[in-house]
């Protein structure tokens, strides 16, 4: 899917976009898009010890937790390249201890790791549900 009219904005200072920024544009793209689906943007940068959560969103009975990847180019690889094992078992674990302190609110939730995926030079935007 392209990304509509949409590209990574120029650091404050008139730099070139850091990755900092390019991380937060990617991040306010993939809330954006969740919201426009019926999605209910619940938190998003929840630093746990292990990992960070960058988006947990709820639609219905389901807590999604959405790491979003993204890269100016693919001349490195692709950003859904750079979701290994490790970091899956770190935003795993970064969800427990996030349910763990929101214990009971969501007890009944049906619980999601999703990946999204922007690569800004092409305007590629990849979403994965359940994807691990």
């Amino acid at each position: 899917m392209k990304i509509p009219h949409h590209r990574v904005p120029a650091s404050s200072n008139g730099d070139p976009p850091t990755t900092k920024d390019i991380g937060d544009a990617a991040e306010d793209f993939v809330a954006r898009r969740l919201i426009a689906k019926g999605y209910e943007i619940v938190d998003r940068n929840v630093n746990e010890k292990v990992a960070e959560i960058d988006i947990v969103a709820r639609k219905r009975n389901t807590l999604c937790f959405i790491e979003v990847r993204s890269r100016q180019d693919t001349r490195l690889g692709h950003p859904l390249e750079t979701i290994d094992a490790r970091k899956q078992r770190q935003i795993r674990k970064a969800a427990e201890i996030y349910l763990s302190r929101n214990w009971p609110r969501y007890q009944k939730a049906e619980i999601r790791f999703d990946v999204a995926a922007l690569v800004w030079s092409t305007q590629e935007f990849t979403y994965l549900p359940d994807a691990f």
